[in-house]
């Protein structure tokens, strides 16, 4: 799975060493371990490592427990809904995804569900992938009832589902599957499971797929520990730079749409892991904070957030309308009262045009992703979200 002496090198940085804390020499029969393991996206086997590695593992990697490097205190604190695979149950439930992390369980997904990737539609319903029984599914995170939608066809047997999102700028979903010598890229019809290739990337293991509200694509090489884009259309992928963190075994990731930020439900193995925000630009995981104390394996993430299109303000849905969303050439607003003037912002909250009172306004000049138009309606600033195709 990986090289022993990059684990080695790559689990220092970012903390000092602690006095006890357990010699390379000592952990290279254990990562020899890791690298021997027959599926490495596949979730760790249950007692795979004894008592005396786990507590080795856990003492390599203590700066994990450690403070987190990044203040959430402007960010709202969304549940995430996680299924444990770790824990003979198997809990599914949810908790805050900047913590504290303390699950709220609300059912269980059997150990007969394999399930290691899954995603919310725009419609907020939860899909995921299933690799026993190798087929779509739909997840009530109320109470963690499944049903299945189909059988995937499409995916050879020996891949690994590893990886879905959903893509808001073409309402579309796409599937990653995975060997250990190459992942393949897939779009996924979410009532039929058809899935038809898109391209293959050669060389890595992509454990999961994010996307984000731009339509950008991304994946982690449980490999290389890299952060890389993937193109969407050829299904080609550049490394963007490496994670800083040595991950194993089965995880998940998601993007908040409030954000736009992916957060990912990092795994190291016997139990040690965290969750981290990661740098679109770098690559660099960043430790929100650690999830050791509950000795678990998230397999499923996805961070409760209503689509790129909601509109929080209720009294904007009745005033401002706009249509056709997504839009291509010309963006319409649906409004008897007099519109003052117009301003289009990315998700950052930067201004990228800004027009005169109109009730038609030309964004073809926009490039594709999410946008907020914001408007003086009779006196009133009100803001809908909308899809630059």
């Amino acid at each position: 799975m990986k090289k022993l002496y990059l684990l080695a090198a790559t689990a220092i940085v970012g903390f000092t060493l602690a006095q006890n804390r357990p010699s390379d020499a000592q952990m290279a029969p254990i990562f020899a371990k890791m690298n021997a393991v027959s599926n490495p996206a596949a979730p760790e086997p249950h007692g795979f490592f004894t008592e005396e590695e786990g507590n080795l593992i856990r003492a390599y990697y203590a700066h994990d427990a450690g403070t987190p490097s990044v203040s959430t205190a402007a960010l709202a604190n969304n549940d995430a809904h996680v299924l444990d695979a770790r824990n003979v149950s198997r809990p599914y439930g949810h908790f805050p995804y900047l913590g504290p992390y303390t699950l709220t369980v609300t059912g269980t997904i059997p150990s007969t569900r394999a399930v290691y990737s899954d995603d919310y539609d725009q419609n907020g319903t939860l899909y995921a992938l299933d690799n026993t029984s190798r087929a779509l599914l739909i997840v009530n995170p109320a109470d963690a009832s499944v049903t299945q939608v189909a059988t995937i066809t499409g995916i050879p047997a020996a891949e690994t589902l590893g990886g879905l999102a959903f893509n808001y700028v073409n309402n579309q979903f796409y599937v990653l599957g995975s060997t250990t010598l190459s992942t393949q890229l897939y779009s996924l019809n979410p009532t039929t499971a058809v899935a038809t290739p898109i391209g293959s990337i050669p060389g890595i293991l992509g454990i999961w797929l994010v996307i984000d509200n731009d339509g950008n694509a991304y994946t982690a090489d449980l490999t290389l520990d890299n952060l890389l884009q993937i193109n969407l259309t050829t299904g080609t992928a550049a490394v963007v730079g490496p994670l800083g963190i040595n991950i194993n075994f089965a995880q998940d990731a998601d993007v908040n749409t409030a954000d736009n930020t992916i957060y990912m439900a990092a795994y190291i193995g016997a139990g040690v892991g965290g969750i981290y925000s990661v740098s679109k630009t770098t690559g660099t995981a960043t430790l929100i904070g650690s999830t050791t104390a509950n000795n678990a394996e998230y397999t499923m993430f996805s961070i409760e957030n209503p689509s790129p299109l909601a509109v929080d303000d209720s009294s904007v849905k009745n005033a401002l309308q706009i249509y056709p969303n997504p839009v291509k050439d010309v963006l319409n607003i649906a409004t008897k009262a007099k519109i003052e003037n117009a301003e289009i912002l990315n998700l950052e909250g930067k201004l990228v045009m800004k027009t005169k009172a109109s009730q038609a306004i030309d964004v073809s000049s926009l490039r594709p992703g999410v946008y907020i138009l914001k408007a003086a309606v009779d006196g009133r600033i009100q803001t809908v979200k909308f899809i630059k195709k």
